[in-house]
């Protein structure tokens, strides 16, 4: 199983470095790539992206690409959007999401590589946790206090 991150420009380079190492930092049957995208049509000036266009920004790269259907696909994003979301699954192709990665500063105290990468991990987790979204949202988001993503 391969998980493509995809990114535009926002993203720099010295944080999907960072990424890359602790993804990686353990072998196993997870495999990640970094993919720069065209991402003039992703990010509205507002913060107000929605979440619709960051699954369909991971569709197109699918599609484009031809990746596999057992494959991962999770838009990276510096920018928030507007349900300010940190992470999620979309709701149609549950092999897709994304990660917002800014902001980590106002909740933890540390790389900011850290929390992006447990967010990313977390969402494979959700995924293989329950068959479908509407199973997946309401075991990990409704009945525990809190949220896996919100690293509660």
């Amino acid at each position: 199983m391969i998980t493509h991150i995809i990114h535009g420009s926002d993203i720099p380079k010295t944080l999907t470095e960072a990424l890359q190492k602790q993804l990686t930092a353990a072998s196993g049957i997870l495999k990640f790539t970094f993919n720069t995208v065209d991402d003039r049509h992703l990010y509205r000036a507002d913060g107000g992206t929605p979440l619709e266009d960051l699954f369909e920004a991971g569709s197109r790269f699918r599609q484009a690409n031809r990746i596999a259907d057992r494959d991962f696909v999770i838009v990276l994003t510096e920018y928030p959007n507007a349900q300010n979301f940190y992470a999620s699954l979309n709701p149609v192709d549950t092999r897709s999401g994304f990660v917002h990665a800014g902001d980590w500063e106002f909740y933890i105290d540390c790389a900011r590589e850290l929390p992006i990468a447990f967010t990313i991990v977390n969402l494979l987790v959700a995924y293989h946790t329950c068959p479908t979204f509407d199973a997946m949202y309401d075991f990990l988001h409704h009945r525990p206090i809190g949220c896996a993503n919100d690293l509660c």
